[in-house]
Protein backbone atom coordinates (compact mmCIF):
# COMPACT_ATOMS: atom_id res chain seq x y z
CA UNK A 1 0.00 0.00 0.00
CA UNK A 2 1.38 3.62 -0.73
CA UNK A 3 1.49 5.93 1.91
CA UNK A 4 -0.04 9.00 1.89
CA UNK A 5 2.65 12.28 1.46
CA UNK A 6 2.34 14.39 4.85
CA UNK A 7 1.75 17.70 4.27
CA UNK A 8 4.01 20.34 5.56
CA UNK A 9 2.54 21.79 8.93
CA UNK A 10 3.73 24.58 11.96
CA UNK A 11 1.70 25.24 14.66
CA UNK A 12 1.86 28.12 16.79
CA UNK A 13 -0.10 29.96 19.59
CA UNK A 14 -2.29 32.93 19.29
CA UNK A 15 -4.29 34.37 21.87
CA UNK A 16 -3.98 31.18 23.85
CA UNK A 17 -5.06 29.01 20.96
CA UNK A 18 -3.32 27.02 18.56
CA UNK A 19 -3.72 27.67 15.07
CA UNK A 20 -2.48 25.00 12.37
CA UNK A 21 -0.59 25.80 9.29
CA UNK A 22 -0.78 23.42 6.29
CA UNK A 23 1.01 24.45 2.93
CA UNK A 24 -1.75 22.83 1.26
CA UNK A 25 -4.41 23.71 -1.35
CA UNK A 26 -7.14 25.57 0.41
CA UNK A 27 -10.52 23.37 0.75
CA UNK A 28 -12.79 24.23 -1.42
CA UNK A 29 -10.75 26.88 -2.74
CA UNK A 30 -8.53 25.91 -5.44
CA UNK A 31 -8.00 29.01 -6.92
CA UNK A 32 -6.88 31.58 -3.50
CA UNK A 33 -3.53 31.77 -2.98
CA UNK A 34 -4.27 31.16 0.31
CA UNK A 35 -7.21 31.00 2.96
CA UNK A 36 -7.41 31.60 6.77
CA UNK A 37 -10.33 29.72 8.51
CA UNK A 38 -10.90 31.52 11.64
CA UNK A 39 -13.44 28.76 12.99
CA UNK A 40 -11.29 25.98 12.52
CA UNK A 41 -8.01 28.36 13.31
CA UNK A 42 -6.00 26.63 10.18
CA UNK A 43 -4.09 28.55 7.60
CA UNK A 44 -3.98 27.19 3.95
CA UNK A 45 -0.57 28.18 1.92
CA UNK A 46 -1.03 27.19 -1.87
CA UNK A 47 2.28 25.24 -2.43
CA UNK A 48 2.26 26.82 -6.02
CA UNK A 49 1.81 30.43 -4.40
CA UNK A 50 4.08 30.22 -2.19
CA UNK A 51 6.93 30.33 -4.13
CA UNK A 52 6.11 33.75 -6.10
CA UNK A 53 5.27 35.72 -3.29
CA UNK A 54 5.40 33.69 0.36
CA UNK A 55 5.80 37.06 2.29
CA UNK A 56 2.88 38.90 0.99
CA UNK A 57 0.56 35.62 1.41
CA UNK A 58 1.65 34.67 4.65
CA UNK A 59 1.59 38.63 6.01
CA UNK A 60 -2.08 38.53 4.68
CA UNK A 61 -3.38 35.15 5.98
CA UNK A 62 -1.79 35.56 9.51
CA UNK A 63 -3.84 39.38 9.24
CA UNK A 64 -6.77 37.75 8.74
CA UNK A 65 -6.43 35.19 12.19
CA UNK A 66 -5.10 38.27 14.31
CA UNK A 67 -7.89 40.51 13.46
CA UNK A 68 -11.41 38.97 12.34
CA UNK A 69 -12.92 39.73 10.93
CA UNK A 70 -11.39 42.54 8.86
CA UNK A 71 -12.09 43.90 5.76
CA UNK A 72 -10.01 42.48 2.91
CA UNK A 73 -9.50 45.74 1.61
CA UNK A 74 -7.69 46.60 4.35
CA UNK A 75 -5.48 43.24 4.53
CA UNK A 76 -4.97 43.65 0.97
CA UNK A 77 -3.21 47.15 1.87
CA UNK A 78 -1.66 45.77 4.64
CA UNK A 79 0.30 43.15 2.57
CA UNK A 80 1.54 45.09 -0.43
CA UNK A 81 2.70 47.82 2.35
CA UNK A 82 4.42 44.87 4.16
CA UNK A 83 6.12 44.04 0.94
CA UNK A 84 6.80 47.43 -0.51
CA UNK A 85 8.58 48.56 2.91
CA UNK A 86 10.02 44.95 3.42
CA UNK A 87 11.55 45.14 -0.52
CA UNK A 88 12.75 49.13 0.05
CA UNK A 89 14.29 48.72 2.99
CA UNK A 90 16.20 45.44 2.34
CA UNK A 91 17.51 47.14 -0.82
CA UNK A 92 17.94 50.26 0.84
CA UNK A 93 20.03 48.70 3.81
CA UNK A 94 21.04 44.87 2.98
CA UNK A 95 21.93 44.42 -0.30
CA UNK A 96 18.31 43.48 -1.62
CA UNK A 97 18.81 40.00 1.06
CA UNK A 98 15.18 40.04 3.19
CA UNK A 99 16.67 38.86 6.50
CA UNK A 100 14.19 37.23 9.15
CA UNK A 101 14.30 37.27 12.56
CA UNK A 102 14.92 34.35 14.91
CA UNK A 103 11.89 34.51 17.47
CA UNK A 104 11.32 31.50 19.55
CA UNK A 105 8.72 29.49 18.47
CA UNK A 106 6.23 28.17 20.50
CA UNK A 107 6.43 25.05 22.01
Amino acid sequence: MKKRKRRPTLRFKLDGHWWTVHVARPPDKELLDGCCVYKKRRIYLHPNAVKGDLLGIVTHELTHAVIPPTDESHVRDLERLVCVVTRWAANKFNDGKISIGQHRRDK
